[in-house]
């Protein structure tokens, strides 16, 4: 499970809508594009989280743009 807390960054001036959405689609048609996975048609976010390698990607692009996710385990 990832945990995730974000807001507007002085620093920058931007908005959190702008780094949970608008760099999540970013880093995920660079993904596309690098053709990281190669599926066509409609793709689940489920389908993606599956493969290591795009959530690996996707996570190094946020942590480019300084969107930190910590990966916590809960026991059931």
């Amino acid at each position: 499970m990832y945990d995730l807390f974000d807001r507007y960054d002085e620093a920058t001036g931007v908005q959190y809508m702008a780094r949970t959405t608008g760099y999540t689609a970013t880093v995920v048609v660079r993904m596309l594009a690098e053709g990281l996975f190669p599926q066509k048609s409609v793709i689940l976010p489920e389908y993606i989280g599956k493969d290591e390698a795009c959530v690996n990607f996707i996570l190094r692009g946020f942590r480019e743009r300084e969107i930190i996710y910590e990966e916590t385990t809960e026991a059931f």
